[in-house]
């Protein structure tokens, strides 16, 4: 429970009622104490608002009165009416009037304690509701996006959450590659769609638009629509902003706007895809690449468009799976071949796809299961040796002589989680030992780890163990302490 307000003119009594609250084992984040009806309106009117208590007989405005305008309010509460015997004729009016709960003084703590949790179950039971309701939403929008246009049967699908954010308030929407794997702090006015054509999709109310750019998605490859105002023009904003995303991505410029996307133009034949799927595993790698890096070259100067780019990687893709099969050996190298905007930038997309025709090639030519076997077994003694250093992918994979992506792929086959998961969760479970065991300091903790940060390493310990470095150790001491 977030807020609970108490309204009542006798200040004995209302800190009273406010310790009670403390007291009754429901958590609740913020009590607010008002003198008298007109007080709790003002609260009522700034800020949600769970539960209120309120005295019936107060000066300026009563409880009854009170009631009846806190229902007017965008975020009403739920009402406990609080009076004394010669007060019933008004309780009854307020029962009539809305009010959950009805508490008769004096007082009983016990009585306090039962309407907090049950309406904090009634909240909770709204709350997962309105969530429920609103990740619907969020979906059913992301298919109105690709939408040639939406008529209002479509818009009255939408929950009001959603509508109220993009109907008659100005927004742009925004395409980048995937914020829903950044570790980044958006907005509330902002709606987030994370998988729209394997980008990230974010509809943004124009007064937030810059300060958004500038902070948590500075650094990201970003096409920005023009200002929209309609939730039926959400489609043609959707348009825009990936039209600029597709010149963000191809110039490798991190933020391009709708205005200044120029229209691409450019198609590929398919022959180049055939001729690639042919070469690898052969001695002509070097021809592959030089090809790769041209088609990337005709998609940077304006002579290829992203979405040519784009199926030219299908295309290869689906002829290794139809020369070399459909099994687990092809189908994983070529997953990162499927999309192209779900990289930042155009030059990312040409060392990752590099890498998976390399990976490919090797399997093809030269890798044998056993040996893939040897050598993963040997970078995990490797990780457990050295976890503790500067130690990334990159270096594995050079100390075990793999390539690169090769190596990505086989570990995870071999080990079931990808090196960076697995490398994090070996530094927590090595700081934990050194939490329960030692009294280092965190900072040092995490060092002992291989992560200097000390902010990086408590978020990634959150994360990881579901506590700060601190409560954990409290934690283990407080449960040695029962052993004991």
């Amino acid at each position: 429970m977030q807020t609970v307000l108490v309204a009542e003119d006798e200040k004995m009594i209302r800190m009273g009622i406010c310790t009670m609250i403390r007291r009754s084992g429901v958590p609740v984040a913020q009590i607010i104490e008002c003198r008298n009806g007109q007080e709790a309106l003002e609260v009522i009117a700034k800020q949600p608002v769970d539960v209120l208590f309120t005295d019936i007989r107060m000066p300026h405005m009563d409880g009854l009165e009170l009631a009846r305008r806190a229902h007017a309010c965008p975020h009403p509460p739920q009402i406990v009416a609080i009076s004394g015997y010669d007060d019933f004729s008004y309780a009854v009016e307020m029962m009539r009037s809305g009010v959950r709960e009805y508490l008769l003084k004096p007082i009983e703590r016990e009585r306090i304690r039962e309407i907090l949790v049950k309406l904090e179950e009634e909240l909770q039971q709204k709350r997962a509701s309105e969530d429920q309701e609103y990740r619907l939403g969020l979906t059913h929008l992301g298919g109105l996006l690709l939408r040639r246009e939406i008529g209002p049967a479509e818009l009255g699908q939408l929950p009001a959450s959603v509508l109220a954010r993009v109907d008659g308030v100005p927004y742009v929407v925004l395409c980048t590659h995937e914020v829903g794997r950044e570790e980044i702090t958006l907005p509330a006015a902002v709606i987030c769609l994370p998988k729209v054509e394997e980008q990230s999709v974010l509809i943004v109310p124009q007064d937030q638009q810059n300060a958004l750019l500038q902070g948590p998605l500075k650094g990201h490859y970003v096409g920005v629509s023009a200002v929209h105002q309609e939730a039926a023009a959400l489609p043609v904003a959707y348009r825009q902003a990936r039209r600029a995303r597709c010149r963000s991505f191809s110039m490798c410029r991190p933020c391009v706007h709708y205005s200044d996307a120029a229209q691409e133009a450019g198609r590929e034949d398919g022959l180049q895809a055939e001729r690639i799927v042919h070469m690898l595993g052969t001695e002509r790698m070097d021809e592959v690449e030089r090809e790769l890096e041209a088609c990337m070259t005709q998609v940077n100067t304006g002579r290829m468009a992203v979405e040519a780019l784009d199926e030219w990687l299908r295309r290869i893709a689906r002829g290794c799976e139809q020369t070399y099969g459909r099994g687990d050996e092809a189908q994983p190298l070529f997953e990162n071949m499927r999309t192209v905007l779900e990289y930042p930038t155009l030059w990312c997309c040409f060392d990752a796809v590099k890498g998976a025709l390399e990976a490919f090639h090797e399997r093809v030519m030269y890798t044998s299961e056993e040996q893939n076997v040897q050598k993963i077994s040997a970078a995990l003694r490797y990780i457990h040796e050295n976890y503790h250093r500067d130690l990334n992918m990159a270096v594995v994979s050079n100390v075990v002589s793999m390539n690169y992506s090769m190596f990505s792929y086989a570990f995870k086959q071999r080990v079931g989680v990808n090196f960076v998961q697995y490398l994090k969760e070996l530094r927590m479970s090595k700081a934990k030992e050194l939490l329960r065991t030692t009294e280092l300091r965190v900072s040092e903790v995490g060092k002992r780890v291989g992560i200097d940060n000390e902010k990086h390493f408590m978020k990634t310990f959150r994360a990881v163990c579901g506590v700060s470095p601190t409560e954990y150790r409290r934690n283990m001491q407080q449960e040695d302490g029962l052993k004991g």
